[in-house]
């Protein structure tokens, strides 16, 4: 007996008791188990267990098995897929996993087979029950106790493979979403600029997220596509033998009406699936840039604005999202009654022949016509998901089939190389012109190559260009280089200040690291932060001012001092010009000392005389190439810069950097205090809320319907959170528990009624039509429960989104935004404690579950911000292997809930196997006593038990990990809004909304943050502005005409196909249609190049003029007429005067900043 015990369990189940080593670092039991514990899920007793005692963390799952890793799954599909052919996903997924599908395929038919032997056996026992003297049954045999013991191993053996065949199933599609999901990130490291610019990041993310799990509920229940209509035409041939062929014909032919519905219900079901994945893209997208954005967001007091607009999409989703599932029930619906109504019918026909409906003929088409509920219930599931899942897969055939970036194969040369010949780029096919025009460069290897321009002239496309990021449309690309590469838009990670720098480079050496540290002046912002480098820094580094952005980006450059080439795009325009020279001295001149480099300048032009060549650039072509003495009369106006005000330093002390670094440290200095009640990171942790959802939950969930008994259901619809929720929950509950009551009894009593004919009037239509009755008061009792029900999820949807919408709209940026980153006693017994083990364990599993699915899809959105920096540096592969782990740390703990499902299910179906054989038994035992009709009836019911009992148990696991999402809603229904703390101008403004001051001035943020849409849409979302008021503000900042055609030009995602100085002057023009009293310019034009800033101050001064302005900038020469200069430091003011009054005094602060940039202090004094 030990033995047998022991053979269903795994033979490292006695690891499990060694408690001193963590489960996370065993291997899985799926890699030793015994073939009859791989079966039945007996190794997963253990977690199950563990999860009960105590809520699991990630300790406490296991790894995955070897066979399951995304090194072992991914292999299988690549090898089948060749570019060339630009293949169908679907066809290669099934090539790939061919055989796997077909023992699936075969699992489930060979349940199909049992399963239809179960009427047979019923019939056997109603012959048996019925006569006395038994002489024949339909199995032959006539011993009750035998017939029950048949009945008992049919139902046991059925379950158990059909349990077998579902996580057979859920196993292939497991493996699937590991394959495809690393299909989906290699892809992504590999697109070329053409691709990328037709499939947007949200895209990307959707795919991952949305399509994987498409296509894994796809494969898992695919089969009953076809397996549903083989199994139904048997059920109806085999009722023919028992009906007569009239009979199981016209049932039949009722059967077929309704699963023809569910296939064209389907195919429109999968239309409107694509309206609302529109619909809900677009959500998505504009959500995550207003995140992105939500300082603009909320210094222009746009939150009411941004909120009407989501709203409005919301709407639309919700309204595409009611005619989805209205559907949806309807084919439900339908399916579910079908059995009844087939029964029906066949019944009519059978006795409208003059035969007679006797208990065993009764009960026998009952039972065959229960089976038929399954593929019944589960085909218009099967259906849909199976469309869903090849729509998703034409998705994703077109991405990976998606043009890639061309490698550098060029090996005609030994040294680095860098050459381009008469080329023409363009970012996209179908431009007009292209964006940069007959280049012709090559670097000399060891110099250092400056690139300058307007606005808008080319310079960073220039730079992509060079790494293969532009389409060459005309002559000739030959490159063959390694590459450190610093981006316009500083690229930062979800990751520690030292991981972002040495950036998964295989060694870390200390003193190279040191060295880079002093370098980009980056030594006192280390000081301060809680762990030095260590501290792990927010999303996008969301939390660090610019220039700390663009001395972390530049140090990753720097260390990667085996790279032959540095490109170096605009990485000082965000530094003062006393951080930028020691920078520039430590860096440039020091070590990149003989490398080669390209460095683009939009500011800081006084550093022009040290480059050994300068490249001008104008409207997408070099239009001056030569040394700074070469140029300098060619380009008089250009070259007199590096002599006025931005600054003339021509020499570099070694400590300068360091002793002035204090000087731009305001950031820094001012959050330093907050950042220290966190000892190791700028952001929060994800709340992973432990325990059982609690009964609370439910109560909010259902309260948010807004339904007190005497509104309307519509969606129209308002909602207090706080005063008759406590009317709304109770009365919905009320309310859905009554019509799911009396719909199930109108179904039973559809059964019931059917003996009560078979016993009254067996050769009467009129019971016939009274089941007909019936049948149809149960088509019109489930469809109003279920509508009931879809209107309340519909409602508490919109009106939780609404809630969580407009409080992450007003919530606090530093405290919020900042930090943060779904009968008998002794059954009962068995079934409630299986169900609360398994629930308990399930629970934290699809918790960890969604914890370990928000860095992943973290991952991909911030490599497709990246790619430049990652293909630049080459660190794809490395970068490949980090989102490998990340998938297989996901997959094991989605994999554990599925198979946590089918330990369930298993269990639980075991549980229904051993009713039956009781049933079975109680009726041989009761032969004399219980009437024929209550055994049929019990008889047919416990055949159908382990159904509803797994039904019910699983639906409520799913209710309740479904509540998850509803736990982390009430988190951010929850959320304080920030509000005025502070005096000024004897006005207590603490009186004074938020929305309202701030509505009062502009500010002008330091990063440009634009939307996807229109020029008019980001110039004036809240439509105030008339279109001459709109051009007036365009003309103004100088982008009317050739940049900007038409108020309706098109901007694309977070402004890509504007350059970084042209989003800032969209910014200004912005703040100029505002006419505020009170302005504010953080670094309003650090990207802008000089000769354009001095056009655009002009304009400001005119336009702002009698204008209270707050100006904070690293240019000198935009604020000495200014009539107060602050000076702080170390996060306090040290100086507040005029000018005139602290150029005056030498000794100054002021005055000491002013003669490092060599202004001309004669001219204030």
């Amino acid at each position: 007996m030990d033995t047998d015990f022991q053979s269903l369990k795994s033979p490292r189940a006695s690891d499990l008791q060694e408690d001193d080593v963590p489960w996370s670092e065993r291997p899985h039991p799926l890699e030793s188990v015994s073939w009859l514990s791989y079966i039945t899920v007996w190794w997963m007793d253990a977690l199950i267990r563990k999860g009960a005692q105590a809520p699991l963390t990630e300790q406490d799952v296991w790894p995955l098995a070897k066979a399951d890793t995304v090194d072992s799954v991914y292999p299988l599909v690549t090898a089948k897929w060749d570019p060339a052919l630009k293949p169908r996903l679907v066809v290669v997924l099934w090539q790939a996993f061919r055989y796997r599908i077909v023992v699936s395929f075969l699992l489930f038919s060979l349940y199909a087979v049992l399963s239809l032997l179960q009427p047979i056996a019923v019939k056997s026992m109603m012959q048996y029950l019925e006569q006395e003297d038994v002489t024949a049954t339909a199995l032959g045999l006539t011993n009750g106790y035998a017939l029950a013991f048949v009945l008992f191993v049919v139902s046991m053996t059925s379950a158990c493979i059909m349990d077998f065949a579902g996580y057979y199933a859920a196993h292939i599609g497991i493996n699937l979403k590991s394959a495809v999901a690393n299909m989906v990130y290699v892809k992504t490291l590999s697109l070329s600029g053409l691709a990328k610019a037709k499939f947007s990041s949200g895209e990307v993310v959707t795919m991952t997220s949305v399509d994987l799990e498409r296509i894994t509920m796809g494969f898992s229940l695919g089969h009953w596509t076809f397996i549903s209509p083989a199994m139904l035409l048997v059920i109806f041939i085999m009722l023919a033998f028992e009906l007569g062929p009239l009979a199981a014909f016209i049932g039949g032919l009722a059967m077929a009406g309704f699963i023809y519905f569910g296939i064209t219900s389907g195919q429109r079901v999968g239309h409107l699936r694509q309206d609302i994945l529109a619909v809900q893209a677009q959500r998505v997208k504009l959500t995550n840039e207003v995140l992105q954005g939500i300082r603009v967001v909320k210094l222009y007091a746009w939150e009411g604005s941004i909120q009407d607009q989501l709203k409005d999409i919301r709407l639309r989703e919700i309204s595409c999202l009611t005619k989805y599932h209205n559907l949806r029930i309807i084919n439900n619906v339908l399916l579910m009654v079908a059995p009844v109504v087939s029964l029906a019918c066949c019944l009519m026909v059978f006795v409208g022949q003059g035969r007679p409906l006797t208990m065993p003929v009764a009960f026998t088409a009952l039972a065959y016509m229960n089976i038929t509920r399954q593929p019944c219930g589960v085909f218009s599931t099967s259906v849909i998901g199976f469309t869903e899942a090849l729509a998703s897969c034409r998705r994703l055939s077109d991405f990976f089939n998606a043009e890639e970036l061309a490698p550098d194969l060029d090996t005609t040369h030994e040294a680095a190389t860098v050459e381009l010949s008469h080329a023409d780029f363009s970012w996209t096919n179908d431009a007009t012109a292209p964006t940069l025009k007959d280049i012709s460069l090559q670097l000399e290897p060891g110099t250092l190559t400056m690139v300058v321009g307007a606005v808008g002239s080319g310079k960073s496309s220039l730079v992509s260009a060079i790494l293969g990021d532009v389409h060459v449309t005309s002559g000739s690309r030959h490159v063959r280089a390694r590459f450190s590469y610093v981006n316009q838009e500083s690229w930062i990670q979800h990751a520690t200040v030292r991981d972002n720098i040495v950036f998964v480079s295989d060694l870390y050496d200390l003193d190279l690291y040191d060295r880079v540290i002093r370098a980009c002046q980056l030594s006192p912002d280390l000081a301060m932060l809680p762990k030095g480098d260590l501290t792990e820094i927010g999303e996008r580094g969301i939390n660090l001012s610019g220039g700390q952005k663009a001395r972390i980006s530049l140090a990753r450059a720097m260390y990667q001092t085996n790279a032959d080439v540095f490109l170096l795009d605009d990485p000082l325009s965000a530094l003062d010009v006393h951080v930028a020279n020691a920078v520039f001295s430590e860096c440039m001149l020091g070590l990149l000392r003989g490398k080669t480099s390209l460095l683009v300048l939009t500011s800081h032009y006084h550093l022009l005389p040290h480059a050994h060549r300068i490249l001008v650039m104008a409207n997408g072509a070099i239009v001056g190439d030569g040394s700074y003495e070469q140029l300098k009369t060619e380009f008089p106006h250009l070259m007199n810069l590096t002599t006025q005000s931005d600054g003339m330093a021509t020499t570099f002390q070694d400590d300068q950097g360091e002793k002035d670094e204090h000087a731009k440290m305001e950031v820094s200095k001012q959050v330093a205090p907050q950042l220290s009640q966190d000892k190791d990171s700028l952001v929060v942790k994800e709340d992973n809320v432990k325990g059982k959802v609690t009964l609370q939950t439910y109560k909010s969930y259902l309260g948010a319907s807004g339904y007190n008994g005497y509104n309307n259901m519509s969606f129209s619809a308002k909602v207090d959170f706080g005063s008759h929720i406590f009317e709304c929950r109770y009365l919905v509950g009320f309310v859905m528990t009554v019509l799911f009551t009396i719909s199930q009894v109108t179904l039973s009593m559809t059964d019931w009624f059917m003996s009560v004919w078979a016993r009254n009037g067996p050769l009467s239509l009129a019971y016939g039509w009274g089941y007909v009755a019936l049948a149809g008061a149960s088509v019109v009792m489930v469809y109003g429960r279920s509508i009931f029900t879809l209107i309340t999820a519909m409602l508490c949807s919109k009106n939780f989104h609404s809630k969580a919408l407009r409080n992450v709209l007003r919530a606090p940026v530093p405290t919020f935004f900042d930090v943060t980153p779904r009968r008998h006693v002794p059954v009962g017994y068995v079934y409630f404690a299986a169900q609360t083990a398994y629930n308990k364990a399930a629970n934290e599993i699809k918790r960890l579950d969604g914890v370990t699915k928000s860095p992943l899809i973290s991952l991909v959105s911030e490599t497709y911000q990246g790619l430049s920096t990652i293909r630049a540096f080459a660190k794809s592969p490395s970068f490949a292997h980090k989102q490998r782990e990340a998938i297989d740390f996901n997959v094991r703990f989605y994999f554990a809930f599925f198979l946590g499902a089918r330990w369930f299910q298993m269990r639980l179906d075991f549980l229904g196997s051993l009713i039956v054989g009781a049933c079975a038994v109680v009726t041989v035992l009761t032969k004399s006593s219980v009437g024929l009709a209550a055994a049929g009836l019990s008889l047919t019911y416990s055949t159908q038990l382990s159904v509803l009992l797994s039904r019910v148990a699983i639906f409520s696991a799913w209710l309740d990990n479904s509540m998850t999402s509803v736990e982390r809603l009430n988190h951010y229904n929850q959320l304080e809004s920030e509000h005025a703390e502070d005096e000024g101008a004897d006005v207590d403004i603490a009186s004074v909304s938020v929305t309202s001051l701030r509505q009062g001035l502009t500010i002008i943020p330091q990063d440009p943050v634009l939307f996807s849409g229109s020029i008019r849409l980001n110039l004036d979302p809240t439509n105030c502005a008339t279109d001459a008021e709109l051009w007036t503000a365009l003309k103004q900042v100088h982008l009317s005409g050739t940049v900007i055609p038409t108020l309706e030009f098109a901007i694309c995602e977070r402004g890509s196909n504007l350059s970084v100085g042209q989003r800032q002057l969209v910014c200004i023009a912005r703040a100029l249609l505002r006419r505020s009293k009170v302005v504010v310019l953080d670094e309003a034009t650090a990207n802008i190049d000089p000769e354009s800033d001095r056009l655009i101050q002009a304009t400001m001064r005119e336009c702002f003029e009698n204008v209270t302005r707050l100006i904070i900038a690293h240019r000198l020469d935009t604020i000495l007429d200014s009539d107060r200069i602050l000076v702080l430091d170390a996060g306090v003011a040290v100086e507040y005067d005029a000018p005139s009054t602290l150029l005056a005094n030498k000794h100054s602060a002021f005055a000491q900043l002013a003669q490092h940039a060599h202004v001309d202090l004669d001219k204030f004094k």
